[in-house]
């Protein structure tokens, strides 16, 4: 997003609220308008015909009604910020007109009157400003509205009444001050909302870039799965938990076989492809709690919560049967096999040991023909073997065959 665009949704968003912000002030005001009428009518009743008094609180009646229903269709409707700005504008015109029209119809009769009925008119102004003060061009309008009904017929009584001179020399520039100071302040308001969007902007945009970060630093930027430093910690976490005596936990290790000769035949654009798809593949088989990362190259490990070692052997094999007999990519068309070791987490135990463990079985897989699931149980690297397993003819522990040969130690190299 470029300057002008940014300043523009934010100029957008700040007239917006504060327009938002001036519609609500105005129906708070208008509710408390009916004082202003009974105060009026109090300090005018015996002093003034029934009669003006009267019209005029009836055309304040008519007005305030329509103003109300307007604010409710204001509030009620998706209307843009020039629509909302003309209503505002039309009802502080006619707010204005309502209140100036004291002047014409309640004016002359006493003049003790005419003293306090100037008194509220200032008041009024000075009361309704704040109101705007988010929205200048509806206290323009306001302020218009009441010098127009107000002042002119002022100056119609000529100056042996009343000082009507002097009344609209002062009220002119009783409006107009207020009419500046109002514009500073407004301007000050109208600033920090600005402010205040930008800051919001900012802490949202901060909030997003931090999370893009934790993701790259978590995930691994070809599979999008969890990478080594991820996996580390969630390693130690469930450790943790193994120790502490709560429910097993088991690793599934993966390599993908003779993954050196898809890059060489068809390159590393294509050898990143069927990493991909091999990811995609894999957490497709594995269940929802199950954690996939890309350990290195094309290893991959997968911690399975909650699941015992003979929970962890199906699953490697669903996967491994899965891996053998379908299509990874079609273009170019691609298969492949993978080898598999499965430990499970043990007692006090670090996370380089469980590492050491499940890698000695993936050795003893790539090194006894591939395409295998080797497991650990008893220090000893076993492969399964899931037909036997179903026809009852497996090992004492219930999980495979022990292959021939002594307990497999942890090697450090690996062929591919």
């Amino acid at each position: 997003m470029n300057n002008a665009t940014h300043a523009k949704i934010v100029h957008e968003d700040a007239t917006t609220k504060a327009l938002g912000q001036c519609v609500e002030s105005l129906q708070k005001t208008l509710f408390l308008t009916p004082l202003g009428w009974g105060l009026v009518v109090w300090l005018s009743y015996g002093y003034i015909p029934t009669r003006n008094i009267t019209t005029w609180v009836l055309i304040f009646l008519i007005e305030w009604l329509i103003s109300h229903g307007i604010i409710i269709y204001i509030k009620s409707s998706r209307l843009s910020n020039k629509k909302i700005t003309a209503f505002l504008n039309l009802l502080s015109a006619a707010d204005g007109i309502a209140w100036g029209a004291m002047v014409p119809l309640l004016f002359l009769y006493n003049q003790l009157v005419d003293s306090w009925l100037v008194v509220v008119l200032c008041g009024v102004a000075a009361i309704n400003a704040p109101v705007y003060v988010t929205c200048m061009s509806a206290f323009r309008y306001f302020a218009t509205g009441f010098w127009a009904f107000s002042v002119p017929p002022a100056l119609q009584w000529g100056a042996e009444v009343f000082a009507a001179s002097e009344f609209s020399i002062g009220f002119t520039v009783y409006l107009l001050i207020l009419h500046y100071n109002l514009n500073v302040l407004s301007t000050k308001v109208i600033l920090g909302i600005k402010l205040q969007l930008e800051n919001n902007i900012f802490t949202r945009d901060l909030a997003e870039s931090l999370e893009r970060v934790e993701i790259l630093a978590n995930n691994d930027a070809l599979t999008n799965l969890a990478n080594r430093r991820s996996l580390n910690s969630m390693l130690i976490n469930f450790q943790h938990k193994k120790d502490c005596g709560q429910a097993n936990s088991c690793l599934i290790m993966l390599d993908i076989d003779f993954f050196k000769k898809i890059n060489d035949v068809h390159g590393h654009a294509i050898g990143d492809k069927v990493l991909f798809h091999f990811g995609q593949r894999v957490q497709a088989n594995l269940r929802s709690s199950d954690v996939l990362s890309r350990y290195g190259g094309e290893e991959f490990i997968a911690i399975l919560p909650d699941a015992d070692l003979e929970m962890a052997l199906e699953i490697a094999e669903r996967i491994r049967t899965d891996i053998q007999h379908h299509e990874l990519i079609s273009d170019p068309p691609i298969s492949i096999t993978v080898s598999i070791g499965v430990s499970k987490f043990e007692k006090n135990e670090s996370t380089d040991d469980l590492i050491k463990r499940v890698d000695a079985c993936l050795y003893m897989a790539k090194n006894n023909g591939r395409n295998q699931v080797w497991f650990n149980i008893e220090d000893a690297a076993r492969q399964y073997y899931p037909s036997l397993e179903r026809q009852g003819a497996v090992h004492q522990a219930g999980y495979g065959a022990l292959p021939p040969g002594e307990p497999v130690q942890w090697q450090s190299t690996r062929q591919d």
